[in-house]
């Protein structure tokens, strides 16, 4: 899965909090990040990434993260929390 930032300088940040989580992160662009939720239970462990997301965006008022899964386009891991 793919993550953007809309605040870049939060990356590793970002990278610290998912892989305290047992996420491995690896930057691919100033501001995307490559998450890989591994094959055991890969559909339970995007579920957990984007709750871990959720939680992350919520302690970094007006922070976004833009998810892309397997091709598709991005979405606002946080519904409601966009980017300002």
């Amino acid at each position: 899965m793919r993550i953007r930032l809309t605040h870049p300088s939060l990356g590793d940040d970002l990278v610290w909090f998912l892989d305290r989580m047992g996420f491995s992160v690896e930057e691919s662009d100033y501001d995307t990040f490559e998450v890989r939720v591994g094959q055991h239970e890969p559909a339970a462990r995007r579920a957990q990434l984007l709750l871990y997301l959720h939680v992350w965006q919520a302690t970094r008022p007006g922070v976004s993260a833009l998810v892309e899964a397997d091709g598709d386009s991005a979405s606002d891991a946080g519904r409601g929390r966009g980017a300002r």
